[in-house]
């Protein structure tokens, strides 16, 4: 793959557009690509208590038009690492803190269109102290038995990619 041509079409607070001319496979072709403004990775978390409770989060998300139970995640900023992003984002959204991390996987939740990588984590060994949401944020804290939370799963009532895809790599990987 070769890049000719590269243009930013749109530049928001949150989201950068670009629109390029590529080379693939000896063909000229045009991508649109999405980015997250100043970043390109995410981090999320799994936290589990030592009895076997999912610590979600229920917020409002304006892209989705609804509230949706999620694991605890957000963008990792300039000179940060994933995990150093987990660790500010769940004591800011739970008011927990982990004294032990694994990192589970990473992955492209939408990468025909968007470039986010997300690092999924999982948070054991957690201390509850204040949650600390940042002024926009509406969040609820909800602490989960796991196996309620796969019930969720399965019946439609979580449905973002990266809680759902944590989830069930937890129980299937992990034998949470």
């Amino acid at each position: 793959m070769r890049v000719l041509k590269s243009e930013t079409v749109y530049k928001g607070v949150r989201v950068v557009v670009k629109r390029d001319e590529v080379e693939i496979g000896g063909r000229r072709v045009v991508r649109e690509v999405v980015s997250l403004a100043g970043a390109s990775r995410a981090a999320a978390a799994l936290p589990i208590t030592q009895d076997r409770k999912a610590i979600l989060v229920r917020q409002f998300r304006y892209p989705a038009g609804e509230d949706l139970i999620e694991i605890p995640a957000g963008v990792v900023e300039e000179g940060e690492t994933p995990l150093e992003c987990m660790k500010r984002e769940l004591l800011e959204e739970t008011g927990y803190i982990a004294e032990d991390w694994q990192e589970l996987f990473a992955f492209f939740p939408t990468p025909g269109v968007v470039s986010e990588r997300i690092h999924v984590f999982l948070a054991q060994g957690l201390v509850k102290k204040e949650p600390h949401p940042e002024e926009d944020e509406k969040i609820t804290v909800l602490e989960v038995p796991f196996d309620e939370a796969l019930r969720m799963v399965r019946y439609g009532e979580i449905h973002d990619a990266k809680t759902m895809t944590a989830l069930l790599y937890a129980r299937h990987f992990l034998n949470v």
